[in-house]
């Protein structure tokens, strides 16, 4: 079980969810960010365009996406970012569900 859990609101339509998990060690802290990108933004278009012009119309590159990866207290990550995409989504809706479901499963496992 987590010491404690922070979702932190972030303005703006990209950002699905952030949660911040804490450890029982003082210094165990993951992040949970999911992100939504709807292509909306002139550099999202610009990679949606570069996409196409390398015929890099892969079907497993969807829009929304959850990332875990270790932070400190205020969900600054510790190295350089090594998050991974855990999880990739085709609606804001599997999203938002995909997020509270890593929050669940870490924050219920997390005991180091």
């Amino acid at each position: 079980m987590a010491r404690w859990i922070q979702n932190i609101s972030i303005p703006g339509e990209k950002c699905v969810g952030y949660t911040i998990i804490a450890g029982w060690l003082p210094w165990n802290y993951k992040c949970v960010m999911t992100i939504w990108s709807d292509g909306s933004t002139p550099l999202e278009q610009l990679i949606g365009d570069i996409r196409k012009i390398t015929h890099r119309e892969d079907k497993s590159i969807y829009p929304g996406s959850t990332v875990i990866y270790r932070c400190n207290s205020d969900g600054v990550s510790k190295e350089s970012f090594k998050g991974t995409p855990s999880q990739e989504y085709a609606t804001r809706e599997e999203a938002q569900e995909g997020h509270e479901m890593f929050v669940r499963k870490i924050s219920a496992r997390w005991y180091v």
